[in-house]
């Protein structure tokens, strides 16, 4: 099939660039004829933001800008955040997935109309926000997860024996987590460390000499690894990874500043290995496929 995947950015490491680059590889190796379009380079561009680009064209997915014109014709497009209705536009009689990421403003649903046959939340609780909050019909919402690379994201040996506690943070450290990201400096101490992994949009940050910021980096999977807890808002990909390497994580409210440190659960692979996802996602489809073809 030919499937055109858009993104509000391709050019740094956080949750839907992440989402959309894992997608486009497992559909390519699937043999489907990928397009990525996005905006790949811009003011959130990051150290290894280019890694995503470059491992996009290794595997032959093609790559458009926004200002580019849709001159050919796909089977379906999935879609995430608003700016995708720029996509959109130009192709009126293309089905679409919607993927929501998250509950904030940056990740308003696409309004509903016909060509939207289904919204994919990657977490329960989107789904019951963009029911209430967005009017989208709950027959078109799906709980499909964040697809992880479970050949990158493995347990590993730690590097070394240590006398602290090592926690990762990786994300980008941006005002909604500003809040979460100052109560995890103000606990660490030499026997608890902590490690950032990402770019600054604009926080202001505590200091700590027990912690150590880093940038942004794509083969983050060795430094999760060697943690002992990696901290995360909400159940995001830094938690996905961290349990595909069976490693605790910490869940945290970025408002109430609750958490809880859970362990990967059994059915991981079930919910999150990008092969199933994907495979979850192309069922959808051949699901609306079927349906319109029995329509009279």
């Amino acid at each position: 099939m030919r499937i055109l995947v858009t993104g509000n950015s391709m050019s740094y490491l956080s949750g839907q660039p992440l989402y959309c680059y894992e997608l486009c590889r497992e559909l390519r190796k699937l043999g489907h004829e990928i397009t990525m379009m996005s905006a790949w380079d811009g003011p959130l561009t990051g150290r290894d933001g280019y890694l995503l680009k470059e491992g996009l064209l290794e595997v032959g997915v093609k790559i458009l800008d926004w200002n580019a014109k849709l001159n050919e014709e796909y089977d379906f497009v999935i879609a995430s955040e608003i700016r995708s209705e720029e996509a959109i536009k130009q192709l009126p009689r293309t089905p679409v997935i919607n993927v929501v990421h998250s509950e904030y403003d940056c990740e308003t649903p696409l309004a509903d109309r016909p060509q939207i046959f289904a919204y994919v939340c990657i977490r329960e609780s989107i789904v019951s926000h963009i029911i209430s909050n967005h009017g989208i019909p709950a027959s078109k919402c799906s709980i499909i997860g964040n697809g992880i690379d479970l050949e990158r994201f493995k347990p590993r040996e730690k590097k070394e024996n240590r006398n602290f506690y090592k926690i990762v943070v990786p994300g980008t450290l941006d005002p909604l987590r500003e809040k979460f990201l100052n109560k995890l400096i103000d606990s660490a101490s030499e026997e608890r460390r902590i490690f950032f992994f990402g770019i600054n949009c604009g926080v202001q940050l505590h200091g700590n000499p027990w912690v150590i910021f880093l940038p942004d980096k794509f083969n983050i999977e060795f430094d999760i690894a060697d943690a002992d807890e990696v901290a995360g808002i909400l159940l995001g990909r830094t938690t996905l990874e961290a349990w595909a390497c069976n490693v605790p994580a910490s869940i945290w409210n970025p408002e109430t500043l609750e958490y809880e440190i859970k362990k990967r659960p059994d059915n991981f692979e079930e919910l999150y290995d990008i092969k199933i996802v994907t495979n979850k996602l192309l069922k959808i489809y051949r699901k609306y496929v079927s349906n319109s073809h029995s329509t009279p």
